[in-house]
């Protein structure tokens, strides 16, 4: 009865990774954004989680896949993320449309590092 259970939610667990996978892929394709399918549960930083390469050469890898693109698809682990290209288009992100892009992922907690986790880059929700 316990092996039963196990392989069953050792199926779910992987199936629902594929779905998270597929619907990250979903998402790019929905928004005609150019993108590297990567592996389920790894996205496309398969080869730095087994330490084959570095983080930054992975993302570089999908950054030049497509060198005429204003903006790329990079999915980390199961979520969708937008690598910008477009030098005007960061500066238009970054500068007048800054305030319109709310709650950035958080590196560093703030009680933990107040220097950077109080940043602007940082903050969350209407701070």
């Amino acid at each position: 009865m316990i092996i039963e259970i196990l392989i069953f939610l050792v199926t779910f667990i992987v199936g629902y990774f594929f779905y998270l996978h597929k619907l990250a892929k979903d998402t790019f394709r929905k928004y005609d954004v150019k993108f590297v399918p990567g592996w389920p549960v790894f996205g496309n930083a398969y080869n730095s989680t087994m330490m084959k390469k570095h983080l930054i050469e992975d993302i570089d890898a999908v950054y030049r896949a497509f060198p005429d693109e204003k903006y790329v698809g990079y999915i980390e682990a199961t979520q969708p993320i937008l690598l910008i290209r477009d030098p005007d288009l960061i500066k238009n992100l970054t500068v007048k449309d800054f305030d319109h892009f709310m709650d950035h992922r958080q590196f560093f907690p703030e009680d933990i590092e107040p220097l950077f986790g109080g940043s602007v880059l940082m903050l969350q929700g209407e701070n």
